[in-house]
């Protein structure tokens, strides 16, 4: 970018060189953004997201403005040129979103980059105890736990079984959403036992069951 001058030397056969007029002329391209945090697929479970951008322009910039799917959302004249910067938005609803940042330099040109998914999850999942029920006797040392974990969009959530205050699964149980888990716990000793599940989501909201005994 910039004022650039150019002009033209020739010669012929006996060495005569003239040369032309000097011209000039301006190259002005559209400013160059970059996006920062949050990346690519980002789960917020509090819908307040700080969106960080670097702009870039020989000539400099004018402003720069937050497009939240596809719609401007906020604008800012002041700009740190080739240095990050940022916009806050708090309260955003529930679901899926994209964000980008459109970057215009003093002489109109705008320069963009391409559009991130996020996505914001304020729901906590929710589980249902399905087997052994509360108060049953079992004539096993081995017991098979039955469970269902639902979320508003979560296609799989991770959940933990804890047995007497001891978390049973050495990794997460991935449960499917609104589906029956089965997780088999072995040599649990004779006596009165109890149980409950916590499961999280993508964006780590977590909730944990009611507790029944056996």
């Amino acid at each position: 970018d910039g004022v650039h001058y150019w002009n033209v030397t020739c010669w012929d056969n006996a060495s005569n060189v003239n040369t032309s007029e000097t011209r000039n002329f301006t190259v002005d391209t559209a400013p160059t953004v970059v996006l920062g945090d949050p990346p690519q697929n980002y789960w917020s479970a509090t819908g307040n997201i700080t969106f960080y951008y670097t702009p870039y322009d020989n000539v400099g910039i004018a402003n720069c403005s937050l497009i939240i799917d596809g719609k401007i959302n906020m604008t800012s004249y002041s700009i740190n040129n080739n240095s990050e910067n940022n916009f806050t938005l708090t309260d955003i609803p529930e679901g899926e979103h994209t964000w980008t940042v459109n970057c215009t330099d003093p002489t109109d040109n705008t320069g963009t980059d391409t559009e991130k998914t996020f996505y914001v999850d304020l729901t906590k999942p929710n589980i249902v105890l399905n087997e052994p029920e509360s108060g049953v006797t079992i004539n096993s040392s081995t017991v098979e736990f039955n469970f269902t974990a639902t979320d508003n969009m979560a296609q799989t959530l991770l959940c933990n079984l804890t047995l007497d205050g001891t978390v049973q699964n050495t990794n997460p149980i991935e449960a499917e959403n609104n589906t029956n888990t089965i997780y088999t716990v072995t040599n649990i000793l004779d006596g009165v036992h109890y149980w409950n599940v916590t499961c999280w989501d993508n964006a780590s909201n977590v909730n944990t069951s009611e507790t029944r005994n056996f």
